[in-house]
C-alpha cells in the first residue's frame, strides 16, 4: 500500500472513462482538469448537514463563480507510466473522490484522491486552496459566505496530505529562461491563464531548455502557488533552475509574476 494513504471512497465522486495517455508530461495538468471538474460537481452535490443549510450552500454555490485557486499541490503514489502501460481493456475508469478539507475566513482546501489501474488502486493525491475573490476584479480576497457553517461539511476520514513538495526557491538572475506569448486558447472565462495550464507550460520550458539529447525525467509531484494573471497575448517569460531533484520555475506575463511552480522528477532528472 502506498503510503500516501488507503483509499477512501466518498460520495463525492468523479469517473473519467480514460486518461490522456499521449505524453508523460501532461499528467499534472490533465489530473488538474479531472480534479476541477470533481470540485464542482462536489459543490453541487453537497446536502444539508448541521449549520450548513440549504440557504448556506445556495450562497457557497454563488462565491465559487469568483473563487480562484491559490495553491495546488499534486503527488504521485506512483509512476504514472506503469498504469498507462497497462492494456486499455483492462483499464477501468479513473476514480476521483473530493472531500472538503479544510475551511478559512477566505479560502478552503479541497483534497482528492485519484484510483485507477487494474485494481483500482491510490494513483495521485491533490490538495487544492481555493481563495473567495470579489465579484468585479477577482484579485481581493473577500470573506467566505457563512464560514462556520459550512465547516460542518469538512470530511476528514483520511489523514492530511504532508507536505511533499519543496518550497519554491526562486531561479537567480541569468537562470535559463523560455520566451513565449500567452495563448488565447489558454485563457478562461475570467480571462487569464486557466490554472491547471501553468505545469504544461513548465513542462514545455524545461523541453525546450534541455540539452540535445537528453531524456527529461518525468515529474512524479507538482506545486503551483498563483501569484498573479497572465492575460492573453502578453509576453511569457518562464525562468528556471534545479534544486536538487525539484525544477523551480517563476512563470511571468509582461514582467509580473503569475505563477511559482516546482516539479519534482525522478533521479534522473534533466532540465
Amino acid at each position: 500500500m502506498s503510503s500516501l494513504g488507503a483509499p477512501s471512497f466518498s460520495k463525492h465522486e468523479t469517473r473519467i472513462e480514460y486518461l490522456d495517455r499521449s505524453t508523460a508530461a501532461r499528467w499534472p495538468t490533465a489530473l488538474l482538469v479531472y480534479c476541477d471538474t470533481t470540485q464542482f460537481q462536489m459543490w453541487h452535490r453537497f446536502q444539508p448537514r448541521g449549520r450548513a443549510t440549504a440557504a448556506v450552500l445556495d450562497g457557497m454555490h454563488g462565491a465559487l463563480r469568483h473563487a480562484l485557486m491559490r495553491t495546488n499541490e499534486l503527488t504521485l503514489a506512483e509512476p504514472l507510466a506503469e498504469v498507462l502501460s497497462e492494456e486499455l481493456d483492462e483499464y477501468p475508469a479513473l476514480q476521483i473522490h473530493g472531500r472538503l478539507a479544510k475551511v478559512g475566513r477566505t479560502s478552503f482546501t479541497v483534497a482528492f484522491a485519484m484510483h485507477g489501474g487494474r485494481d483500482s488502486r491510490l494513483l495521485a493525491r491533490l490538495n487544492t486552496v481555493m481563495v473567495c475573490t470579489d465579484a468585479e476584479t477577482h484579485t481581493k480576497s473577500v470573506p467566505l459566505p457563512d464560514a462556520a457553517a459550512l465547516a460542518d461539511l469538512i470530511d476528514e476520514s483520511e489523514p492530511a496530505l504532508g507536505r511533499t513538495v519543496p518550497e519554491f526557491v526562486r531561479p537567480p538572475p541569468g537562470a535559463a529562461a523560455w520566451t513565449s506569448t500567452v495563448r488565447q486558447t489558454d485563457c478562461d472565462s475570467f480571462g487569464h491563464v486557466n490554472n491547471a495550464l501553468y505545469a504544461l507550460l513548465c513542462e514545455e520550458a524545461r523541453a525546450a531548455l534541455a540539452q540535445p539529447g537528453f531524456a527529461l525525467a518525468p515529474a512524479v509531484a507538482c506545486g503551483v502557488s498563483y501569484v498573479g494573471q497572465a492575460k492573453p497575448l502578453a509576453p511569457l517569460r518562464v525562468a528556471m533552475h534545479a534544486v536538487g531533484e525539484a525544477v523551480h520555475f517563476e512563470v511571468r506575463a509582461s514582467d509580473e509574476v503569475c505563477a511559482e511552480v516546482v516539479l519534482v522528477t525522478a533521479p534522473t532528472s534533466h532540465l
